[in-house]
């Protein structure tokens, strides 16, 4: 059942998503209307995607989550944390999941200097390439935010900008329930589930993920994992 506080937090991010889309570069977003530039695009998809791992609290379990669930899912990696826990990375990209960029340090874009920002993007592809012999082809903004110049440097380095969808706002320990609720009061085809790893959220994302997938198979859905245009 949704408190207070979870539709307070789905009307503020549905009013973001609509200025996002209107104020933003291009890129991909939640909803049916994008199922072409996704993977399974069919009536029943739902694409659940990572943010700001590898971790070991939360990566390797959810691994294990999504192969017994028979589940593939999009994680949109740190540079940084690929560094410093390469096999993490790995096994991410041999278990099948697609892999992106969330940047290097997960600074917000458009503060830095065209220097600072290139080399940022750069230091983070070669991390996830060192790490996974894959070259990532999507992105995610830190914090959801990025201008014109920033997005001109993704295209250069062909690389495809992907927004958000169902955002349970969980990189703040809201708990497991409100996760959950938050989530499946918004699933429809071809949304975009965004969940985060991290270590004072470990026990809540790996549960809530469970509860997820569980609700969603209930429903008729399955799942996809993100893919780049065939343009690329």
């Amino acid at each position: 059942m949704l408190t207070i506080s979870d539709r307070f937090s789905l009307l503020k991010m549905d009013w973001l998503t609509k200025a996002g889309q209107s104020l933003l570069p291009p890129g991909h977003w939640a909803g049916p209307s994008q199922s072409e530039v996704l993977v399974d695009g069919d009536n029943k998809t739902l694409y659940l995607t990572f943010d700001d791992g590898p971790f070991p609290e939360t990566t390797e379990t959810l691994l294990e989550i999504l192969e017994r669930e028979e589940v593939l899912a999009t994680f949109f990696l740190i540079g940084e944390h690929v560094s410093r826990y390469p096999e993490l990375a790995e096994r991410v990209s041999r278990g099948g999941h697609a892999i992106g960029s969330h940047s290097n340090k997960h600074f917000l874009l458009p503060a830095l200097s065209a220097n600072a920002l290139e080399k940022d993007l750069r230091s983070a592809n070669a991390a996830i390439e060192d790490a996974t012999g894959q070259t990532p082809k999507l992105f995610r903004p830190p914090y959801g935010i990025i201008d014109n110049r920033s997005a001109q440097c993704l295209k250069d380095l062909e690389m495809e900008i992907v927004y958000w969808g169902s955002v349970p706002e969980d990189w703040q320990a809201v708990g497991t329930n409100r996760v959950v609720e938050r989530v499946s009061s918004s699933m429809q085809n071809g949304k975009l589930i965004v969940l985060h790893e991290g270590k004072h959220i470990a026990e809540q994302t790996i549960l809530a993920t469970q509860e997820i997938i569980a609700r969603a198979k209930k429903r008729g859905f399955k799942f996809g994992i993100i893919s780049p245009s065939a343009s690329l």
